[in-house]
């Protein structure tokens, strides 16, 4: 499951990968997930393929989130620092 994954799914498929999203109201709301058709047809390689870019993928969202939250830190200090400036003067 996952919380994006219409993004998921463009990203697999810029890869040349097809991977529907499946969201509400075909599942529940928050069940949002992506769906993989693997067949016996698939390589070792083609899967290993999948994989590698689920996961480069999984990492840019991490990095993202983390330069949001450092960016977010550094705003809030900013503000605490102009607040103290302020009541100093």
């Amino acid at each position: 499951m996952t919380a994006y994954p219409r993004p998921l799914s463009a990203f697999l498929y810029s890869r040349g990968m097809n991977a529907r999203p499946i969201t509400w109201p075909t599942v529940p709301k928050g069940k949002d997930r992506v769906r993989v058709c693997l067949h016996a047809g698939n390589t070792r390689a083609e899967v290993d393929r999948l994989v590698e870019t689920i996961m480069e993928w999984a990492n840019g969202i991490l990095a993202q989130r983390r330069e949001e939250a450092k960016d977010r830190r550094r705003k809030e200090a900013t503000t605490a620092v102009r607040v103290l400036l302020e009541s100093k003067l």
